[in-house]
């Protein structure tokens, strides 16, 4: 049985760190949730989670959405999802361990080495891959944010631009990965009224989060952030290899 208290303590973090950064709720939950329950159990009731919670953020955004900032996105999203579940629901445990602990460490590595960078335009045709690679992470993992923020971020957008925007991206996503869950079996009603109980935790962590951005220190807690999240990975690489 999973423990409630422990399940709205993730959700917490996770919306919080989603709220000052604008990505990071599906890789902090994903980092911490297999902790509590079998991972092929856990991904596809968190991805109605991190559809509640990105949904949630875009209401607060919808102002800076953009059709030409998000289309290419959800277009390549459209074609990555389904290949991502169909990863979830042929893989074994071991090797979906290994994975997530792999894509969770490229994440980190790969935030690393943007730092100080300064954004340069790159054609919106990279958006249509990013958006496939994003919706089949996304699909397998519920970790679908590292390419597209990739892709945004060689973008001459504004920081609210693409946080709003890659809301867009995360919802239309997270809509068709839960339609294909439930469509499946891997998802049931009783599992999307479960997770309805995360919906004020998500609430909670958005409210903090937004009073945090008003005087914290971003890249201290960007840091912060990478730090745990790397020594997550490192945790299901170990479990993964070992269960092989």
């Amino acid at each position: 049985m999973v423990s409630i208290p422990a399940l709205l303590a993730i959700v917490f973090v996770s919306a919080v760190v989603q709220t000052l950064l604008g990505f990071g709720f599906g890789m902090v939950i994903m980092a911490l949730i297999p902790l509590l329950m079998d991972l092929k159990q856990a991904i596809p009731l968190v991805s109605f989670i991190c559809l509640l919670m990105n949904a949630s953020l875009l209401v607060h955004l919808r102002r800076d959405v953009a059709r030409s900032k998000f289309g290419p996105l959800l277009v390549g999203a459209l074609a990555g999802v389904p290949c991502g579940v169909l990863f979830l629901r042929s893989a074994s445990e071991a090797v979906l361990m290994l994975c997530l602990g792999l894509v969770i460490v490229a994440f980190v590595i790969r935030s690393l080495v943007g730092l100080g960078r300064t954004p340069k335009d790159i054609s919106s045709g990279w958006g249509y891959l990013a958006g496939l690679g994003g919706g089949a992470l996304g699909g397998a993992f519920n970790t679908g944010g590292a390419l597209p923020v990739m892709y945004t971020s060689r973008k001459p957008w504004s920081p609210v631009a693409v946080k709003a925007n890659l809301q867009v991206f995360f919802v239309g996503s997270s809509v068709f990965q839960v339609t294909l869950f439930l469509s499946s079996g891997m998802l049931s009603w009783e599992g999307i009224r479960f997770d309805l109980v995360a919906f004020p935790a998500i609430l909670a962590g958005m409210g903090a989060g937004t009073l945090l951005s008003r005087g914290l220190d971003r890249k201290k807690f960007n840091n912060l952030v990478l730090a745990g999240l790397v020594l997550m990975g490192a945790v299901y690489l170990y479990r993964g290899a070992i269960a092989l």
